[in-house]
């Protein structure tokens, strides 16, 4: 994934097309990124 800083200052990450599909999601789908019990960053679909 590629992090790219838009001149307004907001942060973009892209999703592989390959993991888009391998997990359905489409435009407009709504994520979040939480952290685990590990420390981990996770992507999540917004329920």
């Amino acid at each position: 994934m590629k992090l790219q800083v838009k001149p307004n200052g907001q942060a973009v990450i892209t999703v592989p097309k390959s993991m888009r599909k391998a997990k359905g999601w489409e435009n407009g789908q709504e994520l979040e990124f939480v952290l685990n019990k590990e420390g981990k960053l996770v992507l999540k679909e917004v329920e």
